[in-house]
């Protein structure tokens, strides 16, 4: 079986259909699509059906079952890439958009774009390699003494925050980023 998802973007205005079709499906199937957000300007906010110009990159949260090597792979597959984020304005609405996508939990883990470089001292945005300006890494983070090269959004209940984790652990979500 298979699932057919379908976001259409228009050049100057986003708009967009997000739906899924599923017949009972695969593991491996796409079965949520939802959270689309955009940033055009210094205007940050959840998709509602329209959006102003111009519209600069919009974020959509997966609800799907992947290492972060699969969800990298995921984005780009759409044309796309793992969210990168660059403010705090950002890092909210991602937030917002996961809670919207997933629903309420106690607890959120989702990828996102960023990579420790091999000299295990500097993290970057996959999206285009530039090192973090940003960051909302949990205290202690990343210099807790923990080698794991890639980073996840976490949620615990009270606070969003980043931590490195395992690039082969199977979180329940990611979130991808388009570029206009």
């Amino acid at each position: 079986m298979t699932s057919t998802e379908c976001v259409i973007a228009l050049p100057i205005l986003l708009v967009a259909f997000v739906f899924t079709m599923s017949n009972g499906g695969n593991a491996g199937d796409v079965v949520s699509t939802h959270g689309i957000g955009y940033i055009a300007g210094d205007e940050y906010q959840l998709f509602d059906g329209s959006s102003p110009e111009p519209l600069t990159k919009w974020f959509e949260v997966y609800n799907i079952s992947m290492t972060w090597f699969e969800a990298l792979l995921f984005c780009k597959s759409r044309h796309g890439n793992l969210a990168t984020i660059r403010s705090p304005e950002e890092n909210d609405l991602l937030s917002k958009m996961v809670v919207q996508s997933l629903g309420p939990r106690s607890q959120y883990w989702v990828w996102i774009g960023g990579k420790r470089l091999e000299s295990m001292d500097e993290f970057i945005w996959m999206t285009d390699g530039h090192p973090f300006t940003y960051t909302n890494w949990f205290p202690g983070y990343p210099a807790n003494g923990s080698r794991y090269p890639c980073v996840v959004n976490y949620y615990n209940g009270t606070m969003w925050s980043w931590f490195t984790y395992d690039c082969g652990y199977k979180f329940n979500a990611c979130s991808c980023e388009y570029q206009k």
